[in-house]
């Protein structure tokens, strides 16, 4: 037999958990492959970005070439990797997908800025606003960091958020609330 691996990181580095690439027979990535049980070989990323497959039978002059796409991923914020990865397995190797190579996510980081003013147009500092991914503001918004981001204005009534990642076209609907 013979494993499959690979790397998945966000732009700055950080691993990317739960995303799945399912291993196919062909390049079309039609046929899944699939082990002695039946099941379909799947290899999941870890809360470091790295994945391996179970061991996966080889041919009989102890090769195996397969392809690797990116299935699924539990991050809302990580948009799926349209890239085929070709593998050639070897009997009791682990090969690197990617040649070796980190899989890097496309997105792109950015920083959400706000003023707050009262009616007379005068600023406000201390007020403090959460950042949600959903219209009702139950689902809080994680930075580019995975922690949420939480706003509050300095004396010249301004915030500024650390690193959001935002879609490769450079855009990401957002909802703030002012909660104190």
């Amino acid at each position: 037999p013979a494993k499959v691996s690979l790397y998945k990181v966000n732009p700055t580095g950080d691993g990317i958990n739960g995303a799945q690439f399912t291993v196919y027979t062909d390049a079309e990535c039609t046929t899944p492959l699939t082990d002695e049980n039946g099941e379909t070989v799947i290899v999941f990323t870890d809360p470091d970005g790295f994945g391996i497959s179970n061991p996966i039978k080889v041919s009989k002059d102890g090769t195996l070439t397969v392809f690797l796409k990116e299935t699924a991923v539990e991050d809302t914020r990580v948009k799926l990797n349209p890239t085929v990865f070709e593998v050639k397995l070897i009997a009791g190797e682990i090969t690197e997908a990617n040649n070796g190579e980190v899989i890097v996510d496309d997105w792109k980081p950015s920083k959400l800025e706000l003023y707050k003013l009262n009616e007379n147009g005068d600023m406000l500092e201390g007020v403090t606003f959460g950042v949600y991914d959903d219209i009702e503001c139950t689902s809080a918004a994680m930075d580019a960091s995975g922690k949420p981001i939480v706003l509050v204005t300095n004396k010249d009534g301004y915030a500024i958020s650390n690193d959001v990642y935002v879609n490769k076209d450079g855009t990401r609907k957002l909802f703030v609330k002012e909660i104190g």
